[in-house]
């Protein structure tokens, strides 16, 4: 097993701000049409996954980071990207 260091977090980090941006210049957006859709995934996803992986970092079955994690996919999707990580 590796040992969580803040350089790797930040790394990771930096790593999602890299997709985030290449993510916004893509200019790829969801059709309006498509946007309700998009909407309800995003809150059924963020309503269920967010409390249980919070609830397993805490119980000690996982790392903090992969809470982390949904929430950097979640700042970088919900700005109308239609990349394929998104949904």
């Amino acid at each position: 097993m590796y040992e969580i260091t803040p350089l790797r977090v930040l790394g990771v980090l930096a790593f999602y701000a890299a997709i985030f941006v290449i993510i916004r210049l893509s200019r790829e957006r969801i059709e309006p049409f498509e946007r309700k859709t998009f909407v309800a995934i995003g809150l059924v996803w963020a309503v269920s996954v967010f409390p249980a992986n919070y609830l397993l970092y805490k119980a000690g079955a996982m790392s903090f980071l992969p809470w982390v994690n949904n929430f950097m996919h979640i700042a970088s999707c919900g700005s109308g990207s239609a990349s394929p990580g998104c949904i």
